[in-house]
Protein backbone atom coordinates (compact mmCIF):
# COMPACT_ATOMS: atom_id res chain seq x y z
CA UNK A 1 0.00 0.00 0.00
CA UNK A 2 1.56 3.52 -1.13
CA UNK A 3 1.20 6.05 1.41
CA UNK A 4 0.84 9.83 -0.32
CA UNK A 5 3.84 12.43 0.27
CA UNK A 6 3.08 16.08 2.03
CA UNK A 7 3.46 19.23 0.91
CA UNK A 8 3.23 21.59 3.98
CA UNK A 9 4.90 22.01 7.53
CA UNK A 10 3.93 20.07 10.60
CA UNK A 11 0.26 20.94 11.78
CA UNK A 12 0.03 21.27 15.77
CA UNK A 13 -3.33 22.72 16.49
CA UNK A 14 -5.28 23.47 19.66
CA UNK A 15 -8.34 24.91 20.17
CA UNK A 16 -10.10 26.82 22.83
CA UNK A 17 -8.76 26.15 26.04
CA UNK A 18 -7.92 22.47 26.27
CA UNK A 19 -4.42 21.87 26.85
CA UNK A 20 -2.08 19.77 24.61
CA UNK A 21 -0.47 20.08 21.43
CA UNK A 22 2.09 23.07 21.03
CA UNK A 23 4.93 23.75 19.24
CA UNK A 24 6.95 21.33 21.53
CA UNK A 25 4.62 18.48 20.77
CA UNK A 26 5.05 15.39 19.16
CA UNK A 27 5.81 14.33 15.48
CA UNK A 28 3.13 14.83 12.85
CA UNK A 29 3.39 11.95 10.23
CA UNK A 30 3.19 12.43 6.58
CA UNK A 31 0.89 10.61 4.53
CA UNK A 32 -1.79 13.21 3.16
CA UNK A 33 -1.98 15.61 0.15
CA UNK A 34 -2.88 19.04 1.26
CA UNK A 35 -5.53 21.80 0.63
CA UNK A 36 -9.28 20.22 1.29
CA UNK A 37 -9.94 23.57 2.70
CA UNK A 38 -11.70 26.11 0.12
CA UNK A 39 -9.48 28.83 -0.58
CA UNK A 40 -6.29 26.54 0.40
CA UNK A 41 -3.59 27.50 -2.37
CA UNK A 42 -2.55 23.74 -2.63
CA UNK A 43 -6.25 22.88 -3.24
CA UNK A 44 -5.96 20.04 -6.11
CA UNK A 45 -7.86 21.78 -9.45
CA UNK A 46 -11.40 22.06 -9.18
CA UNK A 47 -12.00 21.26 -5.67
CA UNK A 48 -14.29 23.58 -3.50
CA UNK A 49 -17.23 22.88 -1.45
CA UNK A 50 -19.55 23.23 -4.25
CA UNK A 51 -17.72 20.45 -6.82
CA UNK A 52 -15.91 18.26 -4.17
CA UNK A 53 -17.07 14.64 -3.64
CA UNK A 54 -20.87 16.28 -5.50
CA UNK A 55 -22.51 12.62 -5.47
CA UNK A 56 -21.86 12.77 -1.68
CA UNK A 57 -22.83 16.44 -1.12
CA UNK A 58 -26.08 16.05 -3.19
CA UNK A 59 -27.21 13.25 -0.58
CA UNK A 60 -26.31 16.31 1.92
CA UNK A 61 -28.77 18.16 4.46
CA UNK A 62 -27.38 21.43 4.67
CA UNK A 63 -27.67 23.98 7.48
CA UNK A 64 -30.83 25.09 9.33
CA UNK A 65 -33.44 23.80 6.93
CA UNK A 66 -36.13 21.57 7.98
CA UNK A 67 -34.82 18.10 9.14
CA UNK A 68 -35.75 15.27 6.90
CA UNK A 69 -36.22 11.27 8.26
CA UNK A 70 -34.76 8.53 6.29
CA UNK A 71 -37.37 6.50 4.28
CA UNK A 72 -38.72 3.06 4.41
CA UNK A 73 -36.33 -0.05 4.19
CA UNK A 74 -37.33 -2.68 1.65
CA UNK A 75 -35.79 -6.23 1.73
CA UNK A 76 -32.88 -7.56 3.46
CA UNK A 77 -29.42 -6.34 4.91
CA UNK A 78 -28.29 -2.44 5.86
CA UNK A 79 -29.69 -0.02 2.97
CA UNK A 80 -27.16 2.35 1.57
CA UNK A 81 -26.72 5.67 3.10
CA UNK A 82 -29.17 8.42 2.05
CA UNK A 83 -30.88 11.43 3.08
CA UNK A 84 -34.40 10.53 1.88
CA UNK A 85 -37.37 12.80 1.72
CA UNK A 86 -40.24 13.73 4.89
CA UNK A 87 -40.03 16.79 6.54
CA UNK A 88 -39.99 16.90 10.66
CA UNK A 89 -41.87 19.70 12.37
CA UNK A 90 -39.01 22.90 12.40
CA UNK A 91 -39.83 23.63 16.32
CA UNK A 92 -38.38 20.60 17.17
CA UNK A 93 -34.44 19.12 16.20
CA UNK A 94 -33.79 15.88 15.42
CA UNK A 95 -31.20 14.01 17.54
CA UNK A 96 -29.20 11.81 15.17
CA UNK A 97 -32.10 9.49 14.46
CA UNK A 98 -33.20 8.90 18.36
CA UNK A 99 -36.49 8.82 20.41
CA UNK A 100 -35.84 9.19 24.02
CA UNK A 101 -37.58 8.27 27.06
CA UNK A 102 -35.68 7.86 30.67
CA UNK A 103 -36.33 6.61 33.91
CA UNK A 104 -36.61 9.16 36.52
CA UNK A 105 -33.46 10.43 38.85
CA UNK A 106 -30.22 11.22 38.03
CA UNK A 107 -28.27 7.86 38.51
CA UNK A 108 -31.46 5.91 37.41
CA UNK A 109 -31.90 8.00 34.25
CA UNK A 110 -28.87 7.65 32.94
CA UNK A 111 -27.53 4.22 33.84
CA UNK A 112 -31.36 3.16 32.89
CA UNK A 113 -31.01 4.32 28.89
CA UNK A 114 -27.69 2.21 28.93
CA UNK A 115 -29.43 -0.39 29.91
CA UNK A 116 -32.21 -0.41 28.11
CA UNK A 117 -30.80 0.60 24.96
CA UNK A 118 -27.13 -1.60 24.46
CA UNK A 119 -27.82 -5.11 23.73
CA UNK A 120 -24.92 -7.50 25.19
CA UNK A 121 -24.09 -10.86 22.87
CA UNK A 122 -22.62 -12.39 25.59
CA UNK A 123 -20.13 -15.30 24.75
CA UNK A 124 -18.90 -18.57 26.87
CA UNK A 125 -16.36 -17.70 29.27
CA UNK A 126 17.91 9.66 11.65
CA UNK A 127 18.01 11.78 15.48
CA UNK A 128 17.08 9.80 18.08
CA UNK A 129 14.36 11.78 19.80
CA UNK A 130 10.93 13.37 19.51
CA UNK A 131 11.13 15.03 16.13
CA UNK A 132 9.47 15.69 12.43
CA UNK A 133 8.11 12.36 10.72
CA UNK A 134 10.28 11.21 7.46
CA UNK A 135 9.38 13.45 3.73
CA UNK A 136 8.15 10.20 2.13
CA UNK A 137 7.39 7.28 4.69
CA UNK A 138 7.66 3.85 2.72
CA UNK A 139 5.45 1.48 2.04
CA UNK A 140 3.74 -0.32 5.41
CA UNK A 141 3.74 -3.76 4.38
CA UNK A 142 7.38 -3.47 3.99
CA UNK A 143 7.64 -1.35 8.11
CA UNK A 144 8.50 -2.88 11.41
CA UNK A 145 8.04 -1.78 14.64
CA UNK A 146 10.33 -1.63 17.81
CA UNK A 147 10.42 -1.06 21.32
CA UNK A 148 13.26 -0.34 23.71
CA UNK A 149 13.09 -0.77 27.09
CA UNK A 150 13.99 2.47 29.06
CA UNK A 151 17.52 3.69 28.85
CA UNK A 152 19.80 6.89 28.20
CA UNK A 153 18.76 8.24 24.72
CA UNK A 154 22.33 7.90 23.44
CA UNK A 155 21.71 3.88 24.48
CA UNK A 156 18.74 3.88 22.27
CA UNK A 157 20.61 6.00 19.45
CA UNK A 158 23.47 3.22 19.14
CA UNK A 159 20.60 0.37 19.29
CA UNK A 160 18.80 1.85 16.40
CA UNK A 161 22.24 2.52 14.43
CA UNK A 162 23.63 -0.71 14.99
CA UNK A 163 20.48 -3.26 14.74
CA UNK A 164 19.74 -1.14 11.34
CA UNK A 165 23.24 -1.54 10.44
CA UNK A 166 23.03 -5.62 11.74
CA UNK A 167 19.70 -6.25 9.96
CA UNK A 168 19.93 -4.04 6.39
CA UNK A 169 17.18 -1.71 7.47
CA UNK A 170 16.43 1.60 7.09
CA UNK A 171 15.65 4.04 9.94
CA UNK A 172 11.98 5.64 9.45
CA UNK A 173 11.49 7.04 12.88
CA UNK A 174 12.45 7.06 15.96
CA UNK A 175 10.43 8.67 18.90
CA UNK A 176 9.86 8.12 22.79
CA UNK A 177 6.49 6.99 24.02
CA UNK A 178 6.25 8.87 26.95
CA UNK A 179 3.05 7.52 28.35
CA UNK A 180 5.14 4.37 28.73
CA UNK A 181 9.08 5.45 28.87
CA UNK A 182 9.74 3.19 25.96
CA UNK A 183 11.11 3.67 22.69
CA UNK A 184 10.06 3.25 19.81
CA UNK A 185 11.37 3.14 16.21
CA UNK A 186 10.13 1.97 12.96
CA UNK A 187 12.11 0.25 10.03
CA UNK A 188 12.15 -0.13 6.75
CA UNK A 189 13.13 -3.47 5.14
CA UNK A 190 14.17 -3.68 1.43
CA UNK A 191 12.29 -4.74 -1.38
CA UNK A 192 12.17 -8.39 -1.67
CA UNK A 193 13.22 -8.72 2.54
CA UNK A 194 10.74 -10.66 4.60
CA UNK A 195 8.72 -9.03 7.34
CA UNK A 196 8.23 -12.24 9.01
CA UNK A 197 11.85 -13.06 9.45
CA UNK A 198 13.48 -10.05 10.22
CA UNK A 199 10.50 -9.59 13.04
CA UNK A 200 11.39 -12.85 13.81
CA UNK A 201 15.32 -12.05 14.11
CA UNK A 202 14.60 -8.67 16.29
CA UNK A 203 12.35 -10.63 18.85
CA UNK A 204 15.33 -12.74 19.49
CA UNK A 205 17.50 -9.87 20.25
CA UNK A 206 18.19 -8.81 23.49
CA UNK A 207 18.37 -5.23 23.17
CA UNK A 208 14.28 -4.98 22.05
CA UNK A 209 11.78 -5.22 24.24
CA UNK A 210 8.70 -6.00 21.47
CA UNK A 211 8.83 -6.26 17.53
CA UNK A 212 5.92 -6.35 14.70
CA UNK A 213 5.12 -5.53 11.69
CA UNK A 214 3.59 -2.00 11.04
CA UNK A 215 -0.32 -3.22 10.67
CA UNK A 216 -3.36 -1.93 8.41
CA UNK A 217 -6.47 -0.75 10.47
CA UNK A 218 -9.63 0.35 8.59
CA UNK A 219 -12.37 2.27 9.64
CA UNK A 220 -15.56 0.61 10.08
CA UNK A 221 -17.57 2.22 7.69
CA UNK A 222 -20.25 -1.10 6.89
CA UNK A 223 -22.05 -2.88 9.17
CA UNK A 224 -20.58 -6.78 9.52
CA UNK A 225 -24.05 -7.88 11.14
CA UNK A 226 -26.23 -7.22 8.64
CA UNK A 227 -27.94 -10.40 10.67
CA UNK A 228 -29.17 -8.64 13.51
CA UNK A 229 -31.07 -5.54 11.71
CA UNK A 230 -34.09 -6.38 12.85
CA UNK A 231 -36.07 -3.33 13.27
CA UNK A 232 -35.21 0.38 13.95
CA UNK A 233 -34.75 -0.02 18.04
CA UNK A 234 -33.01 3.25 18.72
CA UNK A 235 -31.46 4.74 21.75
CA UNK A 236 -33.44 6.64 24.07
CA UNK A 237 -31.60 9.84 25.34
CA UNK A 238 -33.52 12.90 24.85
CA UNK A 239 -34.46 12.89 28.67
CA UNK A 240 -31.53 11.16 29.96
CA UNK A 241 -30.08 14.90 28.94
CA UNK A 242 -32.12 16.62 31.32
CA UNK A 243 -29.81 15.38 34.08
CA UNK A 244 -26.29 14.59 32.36
CA UNK A 245 -24.90 15.79 29.12
CA UNK A 246 -21.14 14.61 29.55
CA UNK A 247 -20.24 17.96 30.35
CA UNK A 248 -16.37 18.49 30.84
CA UNK A 249 -16.17 15.11 29.96
CA UNK A 250 -12.76 14.36 27.47
CA UNK A 251 -13.16 11.97 24.80
CA UNK A 252 -10.50 11.03 22.55
CA UNK A 253 -11.75 10.57 18.48
CA UNK A 254 -8.18 8.18 17.32
CA UNK A 255 -9.86 8.49 13.39
CA UNK A 256 -9.52 10.91 10.70
CA UNK A 257 -9.65 14.54 11.53
CA UNK A 258 -12.59 16.51 12.59
CA UNK A 259 -13.85 19.25 10.58
CA UNK A 260 -13.51 21.45 13.91
CA UNK A 261 -15.49 24.46 12.01
CA UNK A 262 -19.09 22.64 11.78
CA UNK A 263 -21.61 24.43 13.69
CA UNK A 264 -22.21 21.05 16.10
CA UNK A 265 -18.65 20.85 16.60
CA UNK A 266 -17.07 24.41 16.83
CA UNK A 267 -17.97 24.41 20.77
CA UNK A 268 -16.87 20.46 20.97
CA UNK A 269 -13.31 19.95 19.85
CA UNK A 270 -10.83 21.18 22.34
CA UNK A 271 -7.77 19.85 20.90
CA UNK A 272 -6.92 18.85 16.95
CA UNK A 273 -3.43 16.93 16.77
CA UNK A 274 -2.61 15.57 13.21
CA UNK A 275 -0.23 12.22 13.21
CA UNK A 276 -0.39 11.72 9.83
CA UNK A 277 -0.03 15.03 7.47
CA UNK A 278 1.08 18.53 7.36
CA UNK A 279 -1.21 21.60 6.86
CA UNK A 280 -4.35 22.51 8.65
CA UNK A 281 -6.44 22.06 5.39
CA UNK A 282 -6.66 18.31 5.70
CA UNK A 283 -9.23 18.65 8.63
CA UNK A 284 -11.71 20.27 6.81
CA UNK A 285 -12.85 17.48 4.40
CA UNK A 286 -12.65 14.49 6.60
CA UNK A 287 -16.19 12.59 6.77
CA UNK A 288 -14.92 9.62 9.40
CA UNK A 289 -13.59 11.64 11.90
CA UNK A 290 -16.45 14.52 11.74
CA UNK A 291 -19.00 11.36 11.69
CA UNK A 292 -17.84 9.97 14.51
CA UNK A 293 -17.45 13.24 16.53
CA UNK A 294 -20.54 14.48 15.91
CA UNK A 295 -22.38 11.29 17.21
CA UNK A 296 -20.58 11.39 20.40
CA UNK A 297 -21.02 15.30 21.17
CA UNK A 298 -22.76 17.37 18.24
CA UNK A 299 -24.02 20.58 20.66
CA UNK A 300 -27.32 20.42 21.66
CA UNK A 301 -29.86 23.35 21.54
CA UNK A 302 -27.83 25.76 19.29
CA UNK A 303 -30.32 25.98 16.78
CA UNK A 304 -28.89 23.95 14.42
CA UNK A 305 -28.47 20.14 13.19
CA UNK A 306 -28.48 17.30 15.42
CA UNK A 307 -27.66 16.50 19.35
CA UNK A 308 -24.61 13.67 20.04
CA UNK A 309 -25.03 11.75 22.76
CA UNK A 310 -22.78 13.57 25.28
CA UNK A 311 -23.68 17.03 23.77
CA UNK A 312 -21.62 18.76 25.90
CA UNK A 313 -18.27 16.43 26.28
CA UNK A 314 -15.16 17.43 24.67
CA UNK A 315 -13.42 15.90 21.66
CA UNK A 316 -9.99 15.51 21.19
CA UNK A 317 -9.37 14.97 17.98
CA UNK A 318 -6.46 12.50 17.13
CA UNK A 319 -6.23 12.45 13.24
CA UNK A 320 -4.25 8.78 13.00
CA UNK A 321 -6.04 7.74 9.63
CA UNK A 322 -6.44 8.90 6.05
CA UNK A 323 -9.57 8.32 3.71
CA UNK A 324 -8.69 6.12 1.05
CA UNK A 325 -9.27 6.86 -1.88
CA UNK A 326 -9.48 10.60 -1.00
CA UNK A 327 -13.26 11.50 -0.38
CA UNK A 328 -14.36 8.76 0.88
CA UNK A 329 -15.96 7.50 4.37
CA UNK A 330 -13.48 4.56 4.74
CA UNK A 331 -10.12 5.01 5.77
CA UNK A 332 -7.34 3.47 6.61
CA UNK A 333 -4.80 3.88 9.48
CA UNK A 334 -1.31 1.73 10.77
CA UNK A 335 0.24 0.98 14.06
CA UNK A 336 3.14 3.78 13.43
CA UNK A 337 0.39 6.33 13.44
CA UNK A 338 -2.42 5.05 15.80
CA UNK A 339 1.16 4.27 18.64
CA UNK A 340 2.14 8.49 17.65
CA UNK A 341 -1.71 9.45 18.56
CA UNK A 342 -2.33 7.15 21.77
CA UNK A 343 0.48 7.83 23.03
CA UNK A 344 -0.10 11.80 23.09
CA UNK A 345 -3.51 11.08 24.22
CA UNK A 346 -1.53 9.39 27.69
CA UNK A 347 1.36 11.98 27.86
CA UNK A 348 1.67 14.69 29.92
CA UNK A 349 1.60 17.44 27.18
CA UNK A 350 -2.47 17.25 27.82
CA UNK A 351 -2.61 18.80 31.12
CA UNK A 352 -6.23 17.30 31.10
CA UNK A 353 -6.19 13.55 30.24
CA UNK A 354 -9.34 12.20 27.97
CA UNK A 355 -11.04 9.66 30.13
CA UNK A 356 -12.49 8.02 26.80
CA UNK A 357 -10.58 6.79 24.15
CA UNK A 358 -12.85 6.05 20.84
CA UNK A 359 -11.23 3.45 18.12
CA UNK A 360 -13.92 3.55 14.96
CA UNK A 361 -11.91 0.91 13.03
CA UNK A 362 -10.33 -2.53 13.69
CA UNK A 363 -7.12 -4.02 12.85
CA UNK A 364 -4.98 -7.37 13.38
CA UNK A 365 -3.60 -7.77 16.82
CA UNK A 366 -0.76 -5.62 17.46
CA UNK A 367 1.56 -5.81 20.51
CA UNK A 368 2.52 -2.45 20.77
CA UNK A 369 -1.16 -0.59 20.42
CA UNK A 370 -1.81 -3.31 22.80
CA UNK A 371 0.51 -2.27 25.66
CA UNK A 372 -0.81 1.09 25.13
CA UNK A 373 -4.21 0.32 25.62
CA UNK A 374 -3.18 -1.46 28.60
CA UNK A 375 -1.89 1.62 30.19
CA UNK A 376 -4.75 3.51 29.08
CA UNK A 377 -6.77 1.17 30.93
CA UNK A 378 -4.52 0.99 34.60
CA UNK A 379 -5.06 4.85 34.29
CA UNK A 380 -8.85 4.70 34.62
CA UNK A 381 -9.48 6.00 30.53
CA UNK A 382 -12.69 3.87 29.25
CA UNK A 383 -11.97 2.37 26.11
CA UNK A 384 -14.35 1.40 22.96
CA UNK A 385 -13.75 0.51 20.00
CA UNK A 386 -16.04 -1.19 16.96
CA UNK A 387 -15.92 -4.39 15.79
CA UNK A 388 -14.24 -5.73 12.71
CA UNK A 389 -16.29 -8.57 12.12
CA UNK A 390 -13.69 -10.44 10.12
CA UNK A 391 -11.50 -12.99 11.77
CA UNK A 392 -8.39 -11.62 12.55
CA UNK A 393 -8.91 -7.90 12.33
CA UNK A 394 -11.12 -7.13 15.35
CA UNK A 395 -8.53 -5.14 17.23
CA UNK A 396 -8.78 -3.67 19.76
CA UNK A 397 -12.62 -4.68 20.38
CA UNK A 398 -11.11 -8.33 21.31
CA UNK A 399 -7.89 -6.39 23.67
CA UNK A 400 -9.14 -7.71 27.09
CA UNK A 401 -10.44 -4.90 28.69
CA UNK A 402 -11.60 -3.07 25.84
CA UNK A 403 -15.99 -2.39 24.95
CA UNK A 404 -16.27 -4.13 22.04
CA UNK A 405 -19.01 -2.95 20.03
CA UNK A 406 -21.45 -3.85 17.16
CA UNK A 407 -23.73 -2.02 15.09
CA UNK A 408 -27.60 -3.18 15.05
CA UNK A 409 -30.94 -1.70 14.24
CA UNK A 410 -32.99 -3.43 16.63
CA UNK A 411 -32.36 -3.98 20.13
CA UNK A 412 -35.90 -5.53 21.22
CA UNK A 413 -34.12 -8.01 22.83
CA UNK A 414 -30.19 -9.61 23.52
CA UNK A 415 -28.96 -10.29 19.99
CA UNK A 416 -27.54 -13.97 19.45
CA UNK A 417 -23.42 -14.10 19.04
CA UNK A 418 -22.67 -14.11 15.29
CA UNK A 419 -21.27 -17.71 14.12
CA UNK A 420 -17.67 -18.06 15.58
CA UNK A 421 -17.96 -15.09 17.96
CA UNK A 422 -16.20 -16.16 21.11
CA UNK A 423 -16.36 -12.98 23.77
CA UNK A 424 -18.66 -10.83 24.91
CA UNK A 425 -19.47 -7.41 23.16
CA UNK A 426 -22.28 -4.94 23.01
CA UNK A 427 -24.58 -3.69 20.32
CA UNK A 428 -25.75 -0.26 19.59
CA UNK A 429 -27.73 1.51 16.42
CA UNK A 430 -25.26 1.55 13.48
CA UNK A 431 -27.69 1.96 10.86
CA UNK A 432 -28.99 5.46 8.90
CA UNK A 433 -28.16 7.64 12.30
CA UNK A 434 -28.17 10.92 11.22
CA UNK A 435 -24.49 12.53 11.85
CA UNK A 436 -22.39 15.86 11.22
CA UNK A 437 -20.69 15.42 7.88
CA UNK A 438 -17.52 18.19 6.69
CA UNK A 439 -18.49 21.59 5.69
CA UNK A 440 -21.38 22.16 7.62
CA UNK A 441 -23.04 19.89 6.08
CA UNK A 442 -25.49 16.53 7.81
CA UNK A 443 -25.80 12.76 6.35
CA UNK A 444 -26.41 8.97 7.32
CA UNK A 445 -23.61 7.12 8.72
CA UNK A 446 -23.93 3.64 9.71
CA UNK A 447 -21.36 0.46 10.60
CA UNK A 448 -19.97 -0.62 13.73
CA UNK A 449 -17.75 2.80 13.76
CA UNK A 450 -21.31 4.90 14.36
CA UNK A 451 -22.10 2.24 17.39
CA UNK A 452 -19.20 2.57 19.27
CA UNK A 453 -19.37 6.40 18.60
CA UNK A 454 -22.62 6.16 20.09
CA UNK A 455 -21.11 3.59 23.02
CA UNK A 456 -18.54 6.43 23.84
CA UNK A 457 -20.89 9.07 24.23
CA UNK A 458 -22.82 7.26 26.50
CA UNK A 459 -19.45 6.62 28.76
CA UNK A 460 -19.34 10.31 28.98
CA UNK A 461 -22.90 10.72 30.63
CA UNK A 462 -22.11 7.89 33.50
CA UNK A 463 -19.19 9.60 33.67
CA UNK A 464 -20.18 12.77 34.52
CA UNK A 465 -22.88 11.45 36.71
CA UNK A 466 -20.35 9.37 38.26
CA UNK A 467 -21.48 6.11 37.73
CA UNK A 468 -18.89 3.81 37.04
CA UNK A 469 -18.94 3.39 33.40
CA UNK A 470 -17.13 -0.16 33.35
CA UNK A 471 -19.01 -1.31 36.14
CA UNK A 472 -22.39 -0.60 34.12
CA UNK A 473 -21.21 -2.20 31.42
CA UNK A 474 -20.23 -5.35 33.22
CA UNK A 475 -23.79 -5.20 34.78
CA UNK A 476 -25.30 -6.25 30.95
CA UNK A 477 -22.86 -9.20 30.91
CA UNK A 478 -20.03 -7.30 28.17
CA UNK A 479 -17.40 -8.07 30.62
CA UNK A 480 -16.77 -4.30 31.74
CA UNK A 481 -12.94 -3.00 31.56
CA UNK A 482 -11.52 -5.59 33.82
Amino acid sequence: MELPAPDQPDFRHQIGSGAGAGPHGPPAGDVLPQGDREGDPGAPAGDSRQDHRRPLAERRLRGRGPRRRRSDRRGAGPPPLRAAGGDVRPARRRRAGRGRTVTAGLRGAVLGALLLTLGCASAPPGAFRDGGAPAVPPPTDQQVMVTYAPALPVIWAQNTADLARRYGLNVVHAWTMESLGEQCVVFEVPRGGSVHEVVKRLSLDSRVSLAQAVETFRTQGGDPYAQLQHGSTTLRLDQAHRFATGKGVKVAVVDTGVDFDHPDLRDRVKIAQSFVDRGKGSFANDIHGTAVAGLIAATADNGTGIAGAAPQAEIYALKACWEQPPGARQAVCNSYTLALAVDFALSPRIREPPQVLNFSLAGPTDPILGKLIDRALAKGIVVVAAEGGTPNQDFPANHKGVIGVMGSDDLNGPPSVPAGHSRAVLAAPGIDILTTMPHGTYDLFSGSSAAAAEVSGIAALLLESEVDACAALASLGGGGCK
